[in-house]
C-alpha cells in the first residue's frame, strides 16, 4: 500500500481510524480490478488498514471489484510474495494473450485454476501479456493488481487495456487522420471519459496528453461561473446537469487560454471506459460536437469559438456490447454506451439540425481492431527478444468473448507472420451450448483457462501443468468458500441476534412509554377530580334547611 500522504492532528487520529475501518468492510463492495477501494481513505489520514494488507497475499484471495472492471484504489506497491523460483527452461518460441474478464477473473473472484496455470507458465519461461478490453487504470496499477492476484510477477509493458493504445496519440501529439478529418490534427486539450472518479484523467496524464478535462469539470465551471453567487446549505445539482451533485474532490475548473480567458479548444474525445454517468457524458459529448440549436449563442461560456467552428473527433476504446461478471447475466459494456450515444445522436439531428448527417462519427480501437492487436504483438515481440533471445512465432490468444478476443486473433493481419491461435473459454460471456456468430470458429473451445493453457502446451510439446499444483488450487479454493460461508453463516446469525435485540429493546421501550402515559393519564384524571371537587359552588341555606 502506498504510504499516506497526510497525517492528521493527534486528536482526529481516533476518527481517521474509525473511518478507515468502514472503508475497509465497505470496499468490498466498492473496488475494481481486485484492489480494495480505500482512496478515500489514503491521502486523508494516516491510518493504515493492515489486516486487509495481508489478506491480498493470500492465495486465491477473493478481491472485489466494481468493473473492472469490476477494475479509487491504489494497489500495493511491495513485493508479491512468491514461491515461483526464477525460470532455468530454454526459452519459448510462443506465447499467450489472455483477457482478464470472463477468463483469469470471474467478476470478483479469480478463476481457482489461474494460479497454477500462470505459475506454471512462469516457472517455464512461457511470456504471457494480458489484452483487455477493460480500463480506467493505469497499466502499472493493473500489473500490481494481477501480481496480486496470481502470485506472480506481471510486468507494466505486457498489460494492454483497451485504451492503451492511446499513449501513442500522446507521446506524437497528433491525432491520427480520418475520412472527416484527413489532415493530422496537434491535439493539447482532450476530454477523457469514464472510469470512476478522476482516474481516467490521471491515466491520460500519465501518457503524456498536455491538458486533461473530465465532464465533472463542466459542472465545477458552470456552478463557478455561474452559481457562485448562490448560497446552498447542501450541495445540489448544477443547472448544467440537474441530476448529479459535484464532487469537488475530483473535478476542476476547465483551462482557459491566458491571454484571451477563454476556454481553450477541445481537440479529442476519448472514452477510455465504461461511464459511470451515461446522462453526464453523453450530454457533455453532445454539447461538444453539436452546435446550440436554431443558430443561436451558448450563453454558458463552457466552450470556445474553436471548439464550434472545428468539432472534435470522438475516439472510443472498445466495442464490447457485454463483459462478463459474476452476475449470471453479461452486463453492458461500452458498446452499449457507444449504442446509445448514437441513438441519442440520431434522434436529437433529425429533431432540430436537418443539414447534419445522423450517423455519428467516431474511431475505435481496442478489440477486435487491428491496431490493438498490433500494439500487443509488438509489446510481445520486443519482450520476447530482449529476455530470451528468441524469435517468436505462435500467440495463443485465450478470451471468453467470440465477437472481440477471437474474431481479433481470426482477423488480425501480422506484419511478422507469427501465428495467432484462437481459444475461446466458457467461463465468461460465452457460455456451453451457445451458438457462435458466423464465421468466428476458434481452433478450440475450453472450459476454463487451465484447460486452455493445458491444450496449447499439449501442442507445443511442452510440459503440462502438474497435478499436484491442480489439487493444491483445488484445496485452497475449497478452504476459501468453505471460510467465506462461514463467515456468512456467521454474519448472517449477528444480523439475526441483532434485529432480535432491537425488536426487544423496542418492545421495552415502548412498554415503558406505555406504563409512563397511563401513569400521567391516572394523574391526571385524579388532578382532574380534585379540581372538580374544590370548583363546586356550596348549596343555598334553604336547599340546606330543605
Amino acid at each position: 500500500m502506498l504510504p499516506l500522504t497526510r497525517t492528521l492532528p493527534r486528536r482526529g487520529v481516533t476518527q481517521c481510524k474509525s473511518f478507515a475501518r468502514a472503508a475497509t468492510q465497505q470496499s468490498r463492495f466498492f473496488s475494481l480490478g481486485g484492489v480494495p477501494a480505500l482512496t478515500a481513505v489514503q491521502g486523508r489520514c494516516s491510518y493504515q488498514p493492515q489486516a486487509l494488507n495481508r489478506a491480498r497475499v493470500q492465495p486465491f484471495h477473493a478481491s472485489v471489484v466494481r468493473r473492472d472492471e469490476a477494475e479509487t484504489t491504489t494497489p500495493p506497491t511491495e513485493p508479491v510474495a512468491t514461491d515461483i523460483p526464477e525460470p532455468s527452461t530454454p526459452p519459448a518460441d510462443f506465447a499467450f494473450a489472455l483477457d482478464i474478464d470472463g477468463v483469469v477473473r470471474h467478476g470478483s473472484i479469480v478463476n481457482r485454476y489461474a494460479l497454477p496455470a500462470f505459475g506454471h507458465l512462469k516457472k517455464s519461461n512461457i511470456p504471457f501479456l494480458f489484452l483487455t478490453n477493460g480500463g480506467g487504470y493505469s497499466e502499472t496499477s493493473r500489473a500490481q493488481t494481477l501480481s496480486s492476484d496470481l502470485q506472480v510477477k506481471c510486468l507494466n509493458d505486457l498489460i494492454v487495456q483497451s485504451h492503451t493504445p492511446f499513449k501513442k496519440i500522446a507521446q506524437e501529439k497528433i491525432l491520427p487522420p480520418t475520412i472527416e478529418n484527413p489532415e493530422p490534427r496537434p491535439v493539447k486539450t482532450v476530454l477523457v471519459v469514464g472510469g470512476v472518479y478522476d482516474n481516467c484523467r490521471k491515466v491520460a496524464e500519465e501518457y503524456g496528453f498536455e491538458n486533461v478535462v473530465i465532464p465533472e469539470d463542466f459542472l465545477a465551471t458552470w456552478r463557478m461561473k455561474h452559481e457562485s453567487k448562490r448560497r446552498f446549505k447542501t450541495n445540489p445539482p448544477t443547472d448544467y446537469w440537474p441530476f448529479k451533485r459535484l464532487d469537488s474532490r475530483n473535478s476542476k475548473l476547465l483551462p482557459v487560454d491566458a491571454e484571451t480567458g477563454e476556454p481553450l479548444p477541445i481537440d479529442a474525445i476519448f472514452v477510455f471506459n465504461d461511464p459511470t454517468d451515461w446522462g453526464l457524458a453523453t450530454q457533455v459529448i453532445l454539447d461538444l460536437i453539436l452546435p446550440p440549436p436554431n443558430g443561436t449563442e451558448d450563453a454558458s461560456t463552457l466552450i470556445s469559438s474553436t471548439t464550434r467552428s472545428n468539432p472534435p473527433q470522438l475516439f472510443f476504446s472498445n466495442t464490447d456490447l457485454l463483459w462478463a461478471t459474476r452476475y449470471p447475466r453479461p452486463r453492458l459494456g461500452q458498446g452499449a454506451y457507444r449504442a446509445s450515444l448514437e441513438g441519442v445522436y440520431r434522434r436529437l439531428v433529425e429533431a432540430i439540425y436537418p443539414g447534419i448527417d445522423p450517423q455519428l462519427k467516431y474511431t475505435t480501437i481496442g478489440k477486435p481492431s487491428q491496431q490493438t492487436y498490433e500494439w500487443a504483438e509488438e509489446r510481445l515481440v520486443e519482450h520476447v527478444g530482449q529476455k530470451n533471445g528468441a524469435e517468436l512465432k505462435r500467440v495463443y490468444m485465450i478470451g471468453d468473448n467470440p465477437r472481440s478476443d477471437i474474431q481479433g486473433a481470426l482477423n488480425f493481419k501480422s506484419a511478422r507472420n507469427i501465428e495467432w491461435i484462437p481459444i475461446l473459454v466458457e467461463s465468461g460471456v460465452y457460455k456451453p451450448g451457445q451458438a457462435l456468430p458466423e464465421g468466428v470458429e476458434p481452433r478450440k473451445v475450453a472450459k476454463d483457462v487451465l484447460e486452455a493453457v493445458q491444450w496449447a502446451l499439449e501442442q507445443e510439446g511442452k510440459e503440462l501443468v502438474p497435478q499436484s499444483l491442480i489439487l493444491k488450487a483445488e484445496e485452497a479454493w475449497n478452504a476459501q468458500r468453505e471460510k467465506e460461508k462461514k463467515d456468512l453463516e456467521r454474519a448472517e446469525e449477528q444480523s439475526r441476534e441483532a434485529k432480535l435485540k432491537a425488536t426487544e429493546e423496542k418492545l421495552k421501550a415502548d412498554a415503558e412509554a406505555e406504563a409512563r402515559e397511563n401513569k400521567v393519564t391516572a394523574e391526571e384524571v385524579k388532578v382532574a377530580e380534585i379540581s372538580e371537587g374544590e370548583a363546586a359552588p356550596e348549596e343555598p341555606e334553604a336547599a340546606k334547611a330543605a
